[in-house]
């Protein structure tokens, strides 16, 4: 579903979300993502950890050159939906540690 995507330093750009899947908004479930010209940047990587590489090209893609430009991000879905607005906060690319306790880790 189309999202808005509102970075740390005001910049608002668009994107989507992946559907809630019964009642379960977590970030691992709806991944927000930007598309911008240049590609787009996700933010859910999973249990892959992206490489320096990765992020530098993310920043790169977004037009910004530090963390403090994009995080935390906020989003929220731009369609109407029966329960509410899909929304959070992202406080940088998220790796899955731990399948079992869907413990994540944070890196910018």
């Amino acid at each position: 579903m189309r999202a808005i995507l509102n970075l740390a330093d005001g910049t608002r750009l668009t994107g989507y979300l992946n559907t809630p899947f019964q009642g379960q908004a977590d970030l691992g479930t709806v991944q927000p993502v930007i598309v911008v010209p240049a590609g787009q940047i996700g933010f859910w990587w999973g249990m892959i950890e992206p490489t320096a590489t990765d992020i530098a090209e993310s920043y790169q893609r977004l037009g910004k050159t530090s963390p403090a430009q994009v995080f935390p991000l906020r989003f929220a879905s731009d369609v109407a939906m029966a329960d509410g607005p899909v929304e959070g906060e992202i406080s940088g690319f998220l790796i899955l540690e731990d399948f079992k306790t869907m413990r994540t880790r944070i890196v910018t």
